[in-house]
Protein backbone atom coordinates (compact mmCIF):
# COMPACT_ATOMS: atom_id res chain seq x y z
CA UNK A 1 0.00 0.00 0.00
CA UNK A 2 1.20 3.62 -1.32
CA UNK A 3 -0.21 6.92 -0.61
CA UNK A 4 1.27 9.07 -4.02
CA UNK A 5 0.33 12.52 -4.14
CA UNK A 6 -0.97 13.91 -7.77
CA UNK A 7 0.71 17.50 -8.11
CA UNK A 8 -2.31 18.69 -10.29
CA UNK A 9 -4.94 18.48 -8.06
CA UNK A 10 -2.83 18.00 -4.76
CA UNK A 11 -5.04 15.25 -3.81
CA UNK A 12 -3.84 12.09 -2.09
CA UNK A 13 -4.65 9.00 -3.63
CA UNK A 14 -4.78 5.32 -2.36
CA UNK A 15 -3.12 2.77 -4.41
CA UNK A 16 -3.88 -0.68 -3.25
CA UNK A 17 -2.16 -3.75 -4.69
CA UNK A 18 0.03 -2.28 -7.41
CA UNK A 19 -3.43 -0.53 -8.96
CA UNK A 20 -4.68 -4.26 -9.65
CA UNK A 21 -7.65 -3.57 -7.29
CA UNK A 22 -7.77 -4.66 -3.57
CA UNK A 23 -5.50 -7.42 -2.26
CA UNK A 24 -6.70 -10.88 -1.11
CA UNK A 25 -8.46 -10.71 2.36
CA UNK A 26 -5.66 -12.79 4.65
CA UNK A 27 -6.79 -14.10 7.98
CA UNK A 28 -10.14 -13.29 7.53
CA UNK A 29 -12.24 -16.40 9.37
CA UNK A 30 -13.67 -19.32 7.49
CA UNK A 31 -17.90 -19.53 8.05
CA UNK A 32 -16.92 -22.98 9.72
CA UNK A 33 -14.96 -20.95 12.31
CA UNK A 34 -17.47 -18.66 12.98
CA UNK A 35 -19.75 -21.37 13.88
CA UNK A 36 -17.00 -22.22 16.73
CA UNK A 37 -16.76 -18.93 17.85
CA UNK A 38 -19.73 -19.76 20.07
CA UNK A 39 -23.99 -18.90 19.63
CA UNK A 40 -25.28 -15.95 18.10
CA UNK A 41 -28.05 -13.84 20.17
CA UNK A 42 -30.78 -11.94 17.80
CA UNK A 43 -33.08 -9.91 19.90
CA UNK A 44 -35.76 -8.96 18.03
CA UNK A 45 -37.53 -5.43 18.70
CA UNK A 46 -40.91 -3.46 17.41
CA UNK A 47 -39.33 -0.25 16.08
CA UNK A 48 -43.03 1.54 16.34
CA UNK A 49 -43.01 1.13 19.92
CA UNK A 50 -39.26 2.67 19.92
CA UNK A 51 -38.16 -0.15 22.04
CA UNK A 52 -34.27 0.02 19.94
CA UNK A 53 -32.48 1.58 22.95
CA UNK A 54 -33.97 -0.89 25.91
CA UNK A 55 -32.66 -3.64 23.41
CA UNK A 56 -29.52 -2.28 22.60
CA UNK A 57 -28.51 -1.45 26.20
CA UNK A 58 -29.38 -5.38 26.67
CA UNK A 59 -27.42 -6.70 24.03
CA UNK A 60 -24.80 -4.84 25.46
CA UNK A 61 -25.22 -6.13 29.04
CA UNK A 62 -25.16 -9.68 27.42
CA UNK A 63 -22.06 -9.21 25.41
CA UNK A 64 -20.07 -7.39 28.26
CA UNK A 65 -21.36 -10.44 30.36
CA UNK A 66 -20.70 -13.30 27.90
CA UNK A 67 -17.81 -11.86 25.86
CA UNK A 68 -15.89 -14.78 25.43
CA UNK A 69 -19.22 -17.90 24.77
CA UNK A 70 -20.91 -15.06 22.42
CA UNK A 71 -20.04 -14.79 18.89
CA UNK A 72 -22.41 -11.76 18.10
CA UNK A 73 -25.57 -10.32 19.45
CA UNK A 74 -27.32 -8.98 16.75
CA UNK A 75 -30.51 -6.29 16.80
CA UNK A 76 -33.40 -6.97 14.61
CA UNK A 77 -35.82 -4.29 13.90
CA UNK A 78 -39.23 -6.38 13.83
CA UNK A 79 -42.57 -5.12 12.25
CA UNK A 80 -44.47 -7.21 14.09
CA UNK A 81 -46.50 -4.61 16.30
CA UNK A 82 -45.23 -5.16 20.08
CA UNK A 83 -42.59 -7.86 19.48
CA UNK A 84 -39.67 -8.36 21.32
CA UNK A 85 -37.80 -11.40 21.90
CA UNK A 86 -34.58 -12.81 22.26
CA UNK A 87 -33.81 -15.65 21.17
CA UNK A 88 -30.46 -18.08 19.48
CA UNK A 89 -30.05 -17.34 15.75
CA UNK A 90 -31.68 -20.45 14.37
CA UNK A 91 -32.61 -21.82 17.34
CA UNK A 92 -35.66 -21.72 20.42
CA UNK A 93 -36.75 -18.34 21.80
CA UNK A 94 -35.46 -17.49 25.08
CA UNK A 95 -37.55 -14.82 26.63
CA UNK A 96 -41.11 -13.70 24.48
CA UNK A 97 -42.28 -10.27 25.75
CA UNK A 98 -45.82 -11.58 24.42
CA UNK A 99 -45.32 -14.89 26.08
CA UNK A 100 -44.85 -13.49 29.40
CA UNK A 101 -46.20 -10.07 29.59
CA UNK A 102 -43.60 -8.06 30.40
CA UNK A 103 -39.75 -7.31 29.52
CA UNK A 104 -36.87 -9.47 31.24
CA UNK A 105 -35.60 -8.15 34.27
CA UNK A 106 -31.45 -8.00 33.01
CA UNK A 107 -30.29 -10.34 35.66
CA UNK A 108 -33.73 -12.68 34.47
CA UNK A 109 -32.10 -12.22 30.92
CA UNK A 110 -28.58 -13.23 32.10
CA UNK A 111 -29.39 -16.36 34.29
CA UNK A 112 -31.61 -17.50 31.57
CA UNK A 113 -28.71 -16.85 28.28
CA UNK A 114 -26.42 -18.46 30.44
CA UNK A 115 -28.14 -21.58 30.81
CA UNK A 116 -28.24 -21.88 27.17
CA UNK A 117 -24.53 -20.93 26.27
CA UNK A 118 -22.12 -21.09 29.38
CA UNK A 119 -23.90 -23.18 32.40
CA UNK A 120 -20.99 -23.25 33.92
CA UNK A 121 -20.29 -19.44 34.18
CA UNK A 122 -20.88 -17.91 37.21
CA UNK A 123 -23.01 -14.36 37.42
CA UNK A 124 -21.99 -13.14 40.50
CA UNK A 125 -24.52 -11.18 42.21
CA UNK A 126 -26.91 -12.06 39.29
CA UNK A 127 -27.30 -15.33 40.93
CA UNK A 128 -30.26 -16.27 42.68
CA UNK A 129 -29.49 -16.72 46.64
CA UNK A 130 -29.22 -20.48 47.83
Amino acid sequence: MALRRKPENKRLTLRLNNGQGHPPISGFPLEDEIANAGPRIEIEYCTKCRWLIRAAWMAQELLGTFEDNLQAVALVPGTEGGIFEVRLAGGGVIWSRRAEGRFPEITELKRLVRDVVAPEKDLGHAEPPD
